[in-house]
């Protein structure tokens, strides 16, 4: 396929996303609020807004990874591309790794001083939170998977598991509406659950495609590497910070 082409299909496919995670997201929201109600929707987003937060962290993340690989493909190595994601998945294991053992003490903090929550509702708060921290923690471990579709041009093929992601979102938002017990517990599950399918498909796809996403965690303890990621993802945060802060 020439670059010409490629650059069409892949524009086309961006454009088609957004359309699409746009119009399914006016039913997906309502539904959601619908089935929810007030109080447990605005705590979802309160105990479980860890997600948002770190949304902007995990687009730095990525923007360095992709920028890496795609350096290393051009010089045409496969060995070479091989040991920056295995450095790009260390770092990434590692900072999952640390925000899940930081969270879960952090919790103790927030519904006792940083959150007010009803007390018939405490309960299914802890679950929440534990699910939005399970769901935090694939999306932080998935970004080198994410940034080799990047950086090699396959935006089709990642444009074809973002909207699977959609579509089970939107069926959870329509069985929420019919659901019998907790909803509030039942949609932050069936986030998580729907986290783990995405993570799957994309890091299972990413082993099976890509010969330069094979497991070898030994090569890429390289210092150096880690060291020009961690770097990279650091002026690239500095920049997504300042856009936040813009908006806000």
């Amino acid at each position: 396929m020439t670059p010409h082409k490629l650059i069409a299909i892949n524009t086309l496919a961006a454009y088609t996303r957004t359309i699409f995670v746009s119009g399914l997201g006016l039913f997906t929201t309502r539904w959601v609020l619908e089935a929810l109600g007030n109080t447990d929707y605005g705590l979802y987003f309160a105990v479980g807004g860890l997600v948002t937060f770190l949304s902007f962290i995990n687009i730095s993340l990525s923007n360095s990874a992709s920028r890496h690989f795609a350096f290393a493909i051009g010089e045409g190595g496969i060995a070479a591309v091989n040991r920056w994601f295995n450095s790009a998945l260390i770092i990434h294991l590692a900072f999952g790794s640390l925000f899940v053992l930081l969270a879960l003490p952090f919790s103790i903090l927030a519904f006792r001083s940083l959150i007010t929550i009803p007390e018939t509702r405490l309960a299914a708060c802890r679950w929440v939170y534990v699910c939005s921290i399970f769901t935090i923690f694939l999306n932080i471990i998935v970004v080198p998977f994410n940034a080799m579709f990047t950086a090699t041009q396959r935006i089709i093929e990642l444009t074809v598991i973002q909207a699977l992601n959609t579509i089970l979102l939107f069926g959870l938002a329509y069985f929420l509406l019919t659901a019998s017990g907790d909803r509030l517990v039942i949609y932050a599950a069936g986030i998580a659950v729907i986290a783990l399918i995405v993570f799957l498909m994309q890091s299972g796809w990413c082993l099976l495609r890509y010969q330069e996403c094979r497991l070898d965690l030994r090569s890429g303890l390289n210092k150096s590497h880690m060291l020009a990621l961690l770097s990279f993802c650091g002026w690239s945060l500095l920049s997504v910070f300042a856009c936040v802060f813009q908006g806000q």
